[in-house]
């Protein structure tokens, strides 16, 4: 089932709707299109200083439930005979899910959007606690 779509504000007074699919109706074994786009620029990796990122571009994969209820489940990548691929596997609640490969597209370009609207408030906020001569 899709999730209902609802209405996404992604910044400037623009919304739109998304189709996302809900995890809990996802299926053990269920076809579909995962994407991720999240950047943390407070967080950095232990083994170096790269910036934490999560960025995903949609793929298609399958989800598998945990059977047993003692982790969430995994995405995981298919390699192109259809197979899931042994490395690769994420938990699936790193990943924005959709039906058709258009609608995972429409979801990750709104999770960039939402990104840069919230570093662009970021910037802003940060220019007014910049020093002026005077004050």
């Amino acid at each position: 089932m899709i999730k209902q779509r609802n209405w996404h504000f992604i910044g400037r007074k623009r919304w739109i709707i998304l189709a996302e699919l809900d995890i809990k109706e996802l299926k053990d074994k269920e076809i579909v299109y995962g994407c991720a786009f999240n950047i943390d620029f407070d967080r950095y990796t232990w083994s170096s200083d790269k910036v934490v990122h999560n960025i995903c571009k949609p793929v298609i994969g399958m989800v598998r439930k945990a059977e047993d209820y003692s982790y969430d489940g995994y995405f995981y990548l298919l390699k192109s005979d259809g197979t899931p691929r042994k490395s690769g596997r994420v938990s699936y609640n790193a990943r924005h899910f959709a039906r058709t490969y258009e609608e995972s597209v429409e979801i990750y370009n709104n999770l960039v959007k939402e990104k840069i609207e919230k570093l662009r408030s970021i910037a802003d906020k940060l220019e007014d606690e910049i020093i002026k001569d005077g004050d």
